[in-house]
C-alpha cells in the first residue's frame, strides 16, 4: 500500500509517495532535506541571538536603574531607546527634581518663619483643628514645626492668620469705642 505525504521542508509544498516496506522519508529529496536543516539552523541561531539581545537589554536596564535610581518603566524604556541623549535627559530630570526639592524646602522654611514670628506676636496660643492639636508655648510650636506635614503647616498658618485678623479687629474696635 502506498501513502502520499507532504514534504517536511517548510519552504516546499510538494508531496511524495511512500511505498510500504521502505524507509519512511520526510523530504521530497536531498535538496529539500538540506534546505529544511538550514532553515532549522537559522531559526536556532536567530533564537539564540534574540535571547542574547534580550539579556543585553535587561543588563542595560538594570544599569540604568542602578545609575539613575527608581524611575517609571516607561522612563527607563525611553532612556534606553535614546542612549546618546539619555545622560542629558537624566541630568535635566535630576536638575528639575532638585529645583523642585529646593523650592519645597524654601517654601517650608518661609512658612515656619512666618508661623514662629506670628506665634511670638500672639504669645504662642493653643491651636486646634481636625488634623492636629498644637499646645500653647514656644517649645510646643517648635516641636510642631519640626514634625508637621506641609498640609498641617498651611492649616496652622491659616488659623494664625485668622487669629491675627481677629486681634487687629479687636484693637480697632477698642480704638473706636474710646471717646
Amino acid at each position: 500500500m502506498e501513502e502520499e505525504i507532504r514534504c517536511q521542508n517548510p519552504g516546499c509544498s510538494g508531496t511524495f509517495v511512500i511505498v510500504r516496506g521502505h524507509r519512511r522519508r520526510q523530504y521530497c529529496d536531498d535538496a529539500c532535506k538540506q534546505a529544511a536543516h538550514r532553515a532549522a539552523s537559522r531559526r536556532a541561531r536567530l533564537a539564540e541571538e534574540e535571547a542574547a539581545r534580550q539579556a543585553r537589554i535587561e543588563r542595560e536596564r538594570q544599569e540604568l536603574l542602578k545609575r539613575w535610581g527608581s524611575l517609571l518603566p516607561e522612563t527607563v524604556d525611553l532612556l534606553q531607546s535614546l542612549p546618546s541623549l539619555a545622560e542629558k535627559i537624566v541630568k535635566v530630570i535630576r536638575a528639575e527634581q532638585e529645583t523642585a526639592r529646593q523650592a519645597q524646602n524654601q517654601e517650608r522654611a518661609t512658612l515656619l518663619e512666618y508661623l514662629m514670628l506670628q506665634g511670638e506676636h500672639l504669645e504662642y496660643p493653643m491651636l486646634i483643628n481636625d488634623d492636629f492639636r498644637l499646645e500653647q508655648g514656644a517649645d510646643s510650636w517648635l516641636a510642631f514645626c519640626q514634625d508637621a506635614s506641609p498640609e498641617q503647616l498651611y492649616q496652622a498658618r491659616d488659623i494664625v492668620h485668622m487669629k491675627l485678623q481677629a486681634q487687629k479687629a479687636r484693637q480697632r474696635l477698642a480704638q473706636l469705642s474710646q471717646p
